[in-house]
């Protein structure tokens, strides 16, 4: 999130397989809906820490985090992880530093996760 570039997979390559084979214990009708269930519930968190950080409300910001943080991780999405750690760091320091490159970044988020929900369904 530092930088504006970042590369997030799409659709299930955004998962690590072996974590999702786990967790739906091989059923790929099964794992198609928690996949569709976890990147509902992560753009829902994402707007919330965009509305969060358009309204300076660094706390906010940080729940949203943490929670994406530890979701990302039980789904194997390490990217979203990695994303969601940094964005909570940032919270902790109540940073304004680049208000509009987060802002651009959680957008491109979002946009990614809708994107990738779509090629599911």
């Amino acid at each position: 999130v530092a930088g504006s570039s970042f590369q997030l997979p799409l659709g299930k390559e955004l998962f690590d397989p072996e974590r999702l084979a786990d967790i739906c214990d091989g059923d790929v009708q099964f794992e198609n809906e928690v996949v569709q269930m976890f990147l509902e519930d992560a753009i829902s968190h994402f707007e919330a820490a965009l509305l969060a950080v358009k309204s300076g409300d660094f706390q906010r910001l940080g729940r949203e985090a943490h929670y994406l943080k530890g979701a990302s991780a039980n789904m194997g999405a390490h990217s979203l992880e990695a994303i969601a750690l940094d964005l909570e760091i940032q919270s902790g320091q109540n940073s304004r530093y680049c208000d509009q490159t987060l802002i651009s970044v959680l957008v491109n988020i979002i946009d990614k996760l809708n994107t990738s929900l779509a090629e599911i369904l």
